[in-house]
């Protein structure tokens, strides 16, 4: 028997995942050979920062994400599937001779009930999801996950084989419900020994299509039950960081009530991208049009720009505009 990691490498497997989820209506599903560049969105917090420079990431339990749907399994989506389920029950239970007609109330209810508990399952099993994109300059993206425009994007090397970011990375299937997975879970309709498994995978890869603007890949981590209930991970050793892009108005971190913290954060990447020859950018705003454009910058007339302009005390933020257009004009080249 295979465990769930092993799985998600085996051919077989992925490819009855990509059936399943293509026998649903929506866009049709593909895992590409090769994974395309891939950006995670993030604001610029001490243990951000701290994951970009140990090389390492944080996956979150599916118990903390705002989608409440997501990874839930479903076992019936309307009153069809539902009694479809309560019949075979029942069908079930006639070909051993059983009376079922004062039994239609209790398998209904038991059934509805299986429904809510298998909704939480995949949390119960201990799944922990790291999210990525393939783009980015999402506007979208950049406002919701990138801080309003004052985090960072982390560019991140998904190839090679034995990459466990290309190993167990997957894209998201954006559906208008969920996959039924109850032929699954019971069984019914395959000898398959990894249904259960199965019905896991599709269920962490399928989302509301109203998410689908994220066009998301999903990095997952073996499954394995926590007595402690931790919602968070660190990954350690993960491959190499690529590219680091500051948001616009990244810069506002060094202003307010944690504005050391912010000053700290921000150079600590910049001394990292300095000291691992990482190329840093800085996403602006296109002239004319709803369209963010990625700009080079030297890191260390960056740096030199942080000691420069704020030094050890609370910085005034009615400065903020005129230490941005400073930032503009002496470390991205631009005098307007």
């Amino acid at each position: 028997m295979k465990i769930f990691s092993e799985l998600m490498s085996d051919n077989d497997f992925i490819n009855r995942v990509i059936e399943i989820i293509n026998g649903t209506c929506g866009d049709k599903y593909t895992i590409p050979a090769k994974k395309p560049d891939l950006y995670r969105y993030m604001k610029i917090s001490e243990y951000a920062v701290n994951d970009i420079t140990n090389n390492r990431i944080t996956v979150t339990s599916v118990k903390e994400y705002n989608d409440m749907f997501d990874c839930g399994m479903c076992i019936y989506s309307d009153e069809e599937q539902l009694s479809k389920l309560v019949e075979d029950d029942l069908e079930e239970l006639r070909k051993y001779g059983i009376e079922t007609n004062s039994l239609k109330e209790s398998s209904r209810t038991y059934f509805e009930t299986e429904a809510d508990l298998k909704q939480r399952t995949i949390d119960y099993m201990g799944a922990h999801l790291c999210c990525f994109s393939p783009v980015d300059s999402s506007v979208l993206m950049w406002a919701h996950y990138g801080d309003s425009n004052r985090g960072i994007c982390v560019k991140y090397d998904f190839s090679g084989e034995i990459n466990p970011l290309n190993l167990y990375t997957f894209p998201v299937a954006y559906r208008d419900k969920p996959i039924n997975v109850s032929s699954l879970l019971y069984k019914k309709d395959t000898d398959y020994p990894y249904s259960i498994e199965l019905a896991v995978m599709v269920s962490i890869l399928c989302k509301s299509l109203d998410w689908k603007y994220e066009n998301e890949w999903r990095f997952i981590s073996p499954l394995f039950p926590d007595s402690d209930k931790r919602s968070r991970y660190q990954l350690m050793n993960l491959p190499r960081i690529k590219e680091l892009i500051f948001g616009y108005h990244f810069l506002r971190n060094c202003y307010g009530d944690n504005w050391e913290i912010g000053i700290r954060n921000i150079s600590k990447l910049l001394d990292y991208s300095l000291n691992n020859n990482i190329p840093v950018f800085i996403m602006l705003q296109g002239v004319g049009r709803f369209e963010m454009i990625k700009q080079k910058i030297d890191p260390a007339k960056a740096s030199f720009f942080m000691k420069r302009n704020f030094i050890r005390k609370r910085n005034d933020d009615h400065l903020y505009h005129v230490i941005q257009k400073s930032f503009m004009r002496d470390v991205c080249g631009y005098n307007k």
